[in-house]
């Protein structure tokens, strides 16, 4: 996936004139829900890539988590309305159709994207099929 989200780059600064573009890897909490419920949480390790410009703006994360294998997440903002607000988005979990939410860190309920903007909180993927989700 990192050589897709590279490549994918590339191509996209030669045709927009991305703004910034972003790697990252390293370890974290993953928190795995499956039909909302909390399976585990653990130490995985992740590989992510983001990048802006023009009227897209995208976040891709490779989740290498023990006793689940990777779980890949993508979102994309197509566009921007004049207050500045994404429209047009993509999200993705193991490449099907997902939500991106956010829950608490301390009691992991849900929370809205409002709250979420100015207090810490756990970004979510959940699967619309499958019902998987991750949260980290």
């Amino acid at each position: 996936m990192k050589k897709i989200a590279l490549i994918v780059s590339g191509l996209l600064i030669s045709t927009v004139g991305f703004a910034g573009i972003g790697q990252d890897t390293g370890k974290t909490t993953c928190h795995i829900y499956h039909k909302n419920k909390l399976l585990k949480s653990l130490t995985c390790s992740y590989d992510r890539a983001e990048g802006a410009g023009g009227t897209y703006a995208f976040r891709t994360g490779d989740y290498k988590i023990p006793g689940f294998g990777v779980m890949n997440t993508s979102f994309s903002v197509d566009g921007y309305d004049s207050n500045g607000r994404g429209t047009g988005t993509t999200v993705t979990l193991n490449d099907e159709p997902a939500i991106r939410r956010y829950r608490l860190p301390s009691n992991k309920k849900i929370v809205s994207n409002t709250y979420a903007e100015t207090h810490d909180a756990l970004e979510c993927y959940l699967s619309k099929k499958s019902q998987w989700e991750i949260c980290t």
